[in-house]
């Protein structure tokens, strides 16, 4: 079990949802600028770095 003791992608509780629903208004209003070229670097750095861990 994860540290706050739900599993997987169970919803959060209200903190959770409340940062979400913060962020999700931020970046609707330009407040904050999502980069493509950023976010798929790091979904591949993720993906290699649970690849290596399995090989291990």
């Amino acid at each position: 079990m994860k540290p706050s003791g739900r599993k997987g992608n169970e919803p959060g509780k209200g903190s959770d949802s409340r940062k979400i629903q913060e962020i999700r208004t931020a970046v609707s209003n330009g407040k904050y600028r999502v980069e493509s070229d950023k976010v798929a670097e790091k979904i591949v750095r993720d993906a290699v770095r649970e690849i290596r861990g399995r090989l291990k």
